[in-house]
């Protein structure tokens, strides 16, 4: 029995010339007979139809996104046009006015004046002209800017009714995407593993950045609050160093650097609190003593 992808190969263009019947066998197998098929049912349109729904899909998306492209260059186009045709009006009023100048002049001779007359009605006549071309450019530009919109929003319809999380396969759209696309697609259930963990790892990143973005814009703060609040988490990330290093006689140069460290931040932290004016006054209670107490002696070891 010839195998089914060599009888495919042949039997698709002898169909075109030969009267040839594609039958499909009880076991899945596929032959083919110039008469009807007695040995199972007749396979050919469904087969197609089904190669053709299957190769199908994602294309209505694609040309969505073409779709989407295309109605945002356009409005990129028209926002251009309709920049320029401000700048004309503009323009066009600059030379009114230069025009209404020139005819309010005294010492101009009747011709003069008879020529200053016909610049400031051509002048106004272009004022005019650009003015109306401008208002059809801004109109030009709202139709489109509603029309990139509404492209882009056919084709975000199109990608949740077809379920199509491909994109987030590329590392540039990923970065398009928001957070909360990311979430959204990585809870969908519909990527393969490895999407799965590229758009995982793209969250932890995003949020990695935004936390050091956060913590970058909070040291550049000239808030003695702000200030104060930073230097408090950094002693007490330095607190914690100290504690895991404690017992390691080879870490004692760092511990060393960590104490001198922590009595830099301290000094620090008293001098914003001077600058902040008087304060509530501090605890004085036998626990609040022994606390201090105590930091003091882990200082010292």
């Amino acid at each position: 029995m010839m195998k089914n992808s060599a009888f495919q190969d042949f039997n698709e263009p002898a169909q075109e010339t030969l009267d040839f019947a594609r039958c499909q066998r009880p076991d899945g197998s596929f032959y083919g007979t110039s008469g009807q098929c007695r040995k199972g049912a007749p396979a050919g349109a469904k087969e197609k139809e089904a190669a053709s729904a299957k190769g199908g899909g994602g294309g209505g998306t694609k040309q969505l996104r073409k779709d989407m492209i295309a109605a945002r260059d356009a409005e990129k186009t028209a926002k251009e046009t309709r920049q320029k045709a401000d700048r004309r009006v503009v323009d066009a009023k600059a030379d009114v006015s230069s025009a209404k100048s020139d005819l309010a002049r005294k010492d101009l001779t009747s011709m003069e004046r008879a020529k200053a007359t016909t610049m400031k009605g051509q002048a106004e006549r272009d004022l005019k002209k650009q003015t109306a071309a401008a208002a059809e450019a801004r109109r030009a530009h709202i139709e489109s800017k509603t029309e990139m919109k509404a492209a882009a929003q056919r084709f975000k319809d199109g990608q949740a009714s077809s379920g199509d999380v491909r994109r987030f396969g590329r590392q540039d759209e990923r970065d398009k995407a928001s957070v909360k696309e990311l979430k959204d697609a990585a809870a969908s259930g519909k990527l393969s593993p490895t999407k799965q963990r590229a758009v995982e790892r793209d969250i932890r990143m995003r949020a990695t950045r935004e936390k050091m973005s956060a913590t970058q814009e909070a040291r550049q703060s000239k808030d003695p609050v702000v200030q104060g609040r930073v230097i408090k988490n950094d002693i007490k990330k330095l607190s914690k160093e100290y504690e895991r290093l404690r017992g390691k006689p080879e870490a004692g140069a760092r511990r060393s650097a960590i104490i001198k460290e922590v009595s830099s931040l301290v000094k620090k932290q008293g001098d914003l609190l001077k600058k902040q004016g008087p304060t509530k006054a501090p605890d004085t209670s036998p626990a609040a003593n022994q606390r201090r107490a105590n930091a003091a002696a882990r200082a010292r070891d």
